[in-house]
């Protein structure tokens, strides 16, 4: 298991590493807890810069718990995808500055998310972790949820981020 220093990317949008968890909002820090971090980026290409859609760090005894609300017809199919999609240990470059299955860099993507596993204040190198998908795979992975989970996500962004249900985007939580 390798750690290093959170590079910005994985940084809350004040440039801070994030210190709670979304969901249960204990300190990430102290102790120290292991947390995913999920951050969801539109890049505006023609003018150059981005906003962030949503982020949050959610440790792992509440994504365990969220991954619960999500149907067993999604779980399987998420994890059906995955195996086929996901590049082997071998093929794997680490490199979380492109998309994890498309290879695409995320300067010429318009809409990504990206994820990383925290270990207090430190990242974590492990599990395929850190990694990035494309808006386009996302896509592909919402194409996999049940309704029922579709549903459930559209709630969870309203609920913890004040996104309308109305929202159009693949980007929202998976809670790996």
């Amino acid at each position: 298991m390798k750690t290093s220093n959170f590079p910005q990317i994985f940084r809350n949008i004040d440039g801070e590493a994030f210190r709670n968890c979304q969901i249960c909002e204990i300190d990430l820090f102290e102790p120290r807890q292991m947390y995913v971090i999920e951050r969801a980026i539109k890049n505006y290409l023609d003018i150059g810069g981005n906003q962030v859609l949503f982020e949050h760090a959610v440790c792992l005894s509440c994504a365990q718990n969220e991954q619960e609300n999500l149907s067993e017809e999604s779980r399987e199919s998420l994890r059906l995808y995955f195996q086929a999609m996901r590049p082997k240990e071998d093929e794997f470059s680490g490199d979380f500055n492109q998309c994890l299955i498309t290879q695409k860099s995320l300067e010429n993507i318009e809409e990504y998310q990206v994820f990383g596993m925290g270990f207090g204040s430190e990242m974590l190198e492990m599990n395929g972790f850190p990694f990035a998908l494309s808006g386009e795979i996302m896509e592909e992975i919402a194409e996999q949820l049940s309704k029922e989970t579709r549903d459930y996500l559209d709630g969870y962004m309203t609920d913890k981020f004040g996104v309308p249900p109305e929202f159009e985007s693949p980007l929202r939580p998976v809670l790996l």
